[in-house]
């Protein structure tokens, strides 16, 4: 039997600079740095150029994180390293990264699944995967959450079908077939 889920973002944790330029991917408002990200960086920002006339010719330059977001929106198709483009200027593949992942058991009712995006590029989905500690087979995808953007905290809840400890997973699926592993802790209900 399936356990019961709702999910819910509750919101966003950090500020975010949109773009109507055209993004490494094609598509247009890509989310191109969230403060966290400038925090994490400090007070200089690599970024892949795209120069007038030589787009074919990328370079790395080096500018202060206070002038990153007036570079970006003002250049169409720059982006930063490390997060939409590699350092050789390619653009970056599908990633997730995750932090604060937490449970918290709300007893005899459910269990608290919460998380914090830090970067979040091309995922589909986020599930939740559970399983009797004493167990090795997980039962996939008893909650999921939808992708919400850099800096979005995540909580999802499940109903575990009876009493006992429990180890939790998170996966992020992207476009395609693929998975990625984020995180796993337990939890006793």
């Amino acid at each position: 039997m399936r356990a019961s889920f709702a999910t819910l973002v509750v919101g966003a944790l950090a500020s975010v600079t949109a773009c109507n330029s055209p993004s490494p991917a094609g598509s247009s408002d890509v989310e191109l740095v969230s403060s966290r990200l400038l925090q994490q960086a400090g007070p200089q920002v690599a970024i892949c150029h795209f120069p007038p006339g030589a787009s074919d010719r990328p370079q790395v330059i080096v500018v202060g994180a206070a002038a990153a977001n007036a570079h970006l929106k003002n250049h169409d198709g720059d982006g930063v390293v490390g997060v939409d483009y590699d350092e050789s200027c390619q653009p970056a593949g599908p990633e997730a990264v995750i932090t604060d992942f937490a449970l918290t058991a709300h007893s005899p009712s459910y269990v608290e699944i919460s998380w914090i995006v830090v970067v979040e590029r091309e995922v589909d989905v986020y599930i939740i995967d559970r399983r009797l500690s004493s167990s090795s087979t997980f039962e996939e995808g008893v909650a999921a959450s939808f992708p919400a953007g850099e800096g979005a905290l995540h909580v999802a809840v499940d109903t575990p079908p009876s009493p006992g400890s429990y180890v939790y997973r998170l996966r992020a699926r992207f476009a395609g077939p693929s998975f990625e592993f984020l995180a796993e802790d337990s939890v006793v209900f």
